[in-house]
C-alpha cells in the first residue's frame, strides 16, 4: 500500500446531519417534475399526435372486439340453421380479425414512435446532466462516489427513458380502455357493472395499501444500486 493511500483521511459527506445523498429524494415538486420530464419528448407535437390517436384507435379495437364476442354466442345458440349460422359466423369472425388487426398496428406504430421520442429526450436529459455536472463544486465529488455519479447517467436515466417509454401510453391507454369497458358493461348489464365496481374498489384498495411500501422498496433498492456501482468502482480503480 502507498504512502499516499496510507494517510488518506475519509470524506465525509457534505451537508451535516439527516439530509440524505444519492439523489433519492423525492421531488419538492412532483407535478412539475413530471411535466419537464415529459417536455423531453414534446419537441415533436405532430409525433404526439400520431401516438394519441393509435392509442385511441387500439384502445377502441380491443373493447370493439371484445364486445363482438357476444353476437357470435348469440348466433351460436340460436335456432338459425347450420349453413347460416356457418356464414354469419365467419363473417363475425373476419370483422373482428380486421379490428384486432388494426389494433396491433395501431400498438406497434405507437410503441415505434415512442421509443424514438423517449430515446432522443434521455439523450438530451444525459447531456443536460452532464452540463450540469460541470459547475458543481468539487466538494460535491467528495462526497459521492464516482460509480454513483455513473448511476445517475445508465441506470436512472434508463428507468426514466422506460417511464416516457411506457408510461404515459399505458395510463392513457388504460383510461380509454376503462371507459369503454364501463360503457359496455353499463349498456349490456348493469348489475354485472355494480358487482365489478366493487371489485375494482378492492383491488384499489390493496393497490394503495402495498403501492407505498413497493416506492419505499424501490427507492431503498436505487440507493443500493447506486451504492453498489460506487463500489465497483472505487475496488477498479
Amino acid at each position: 500500500m502507498s504512502e499516499n493511500t496510507k494517510n488518506r483521511v475519509p470524506v465525509k459527506p457534505q451537508g451535516g446531519p439527516g439530509k440524505r445523498h444519492g439523489g433519492f429524494q423525492k421531488p419538492k415538486d412532483t407535478r412539475r417534475t413530471l411535466l419537464r420530464l415529459l417536455g423531453y419528448i414534446s419537441n415533436r407535437k405532430w409525433l404526439l399526435v400520431i401516438v394519441l390517436l393509435c392509442v385511441l384507435f387500439s384502445a377502441l379495437s380491443g373493447v370493439a372486439g371484445t364486445y363482438m364476442i357476444r353476437p357470435i354466442l348469440n348466433e351460436l345458440v340460436s335456432d338459425a340453421p347450420i349453413a347460416s349460422k356457418i356464414s354469419s359466423l365467419a363473417h363475425t369472425l373476419l370483422i373482428m380479425g380486421l379490428i384486432f388487426l388494426g389494433g396491433a398496428v395501431c400498438t406497434y406504430t405507437q410503441a415505434a414512435i415512442m421509443t424514438q421520442l423517449a430515446h432522443r429526450g434521455v439523450n438530451r436529459l444525459r447531456g443536460e446532466l452532464f452540463e450540469h455536472l460541470q459547475k458543481l463544486p468539487l466538494k460535491y465529488y467528495d462526497a459521492h462516489s464516482h460509480g454513483e455519479l455513473m448511476s445517475r447517467f445508465s441506470n436512472d436515466a434508463d428507468y426514466v427513458q422506460q417511464m416516457l417509454e411506457q408510461s404515459v401510453v399505458s395510463l392513457f391507454s388504460s383510461a380509454l380502455s376503462f371507459i369503454g369497458v364501463v360503457c359496455m358493461m353499463i349498456y349490456t348489464c348493469a348489475p354485472l357493472f355494480l358487482l365489478t365496481i366493487l371489485i375494482l374498489a378492492a383491488s384499489f384498495f390493496a393497490i394503495i395499501k402495498f403501492g407505498g411500501k413497493s416506492r419505499k422498496l424501490y427507492r431503498e433498492q436505487q440507493a443500493a444500486l447506486g451504492k453498489m456501482n460506487g463500489n465497483i468502482q472505487e475496488i477498479i480503480e
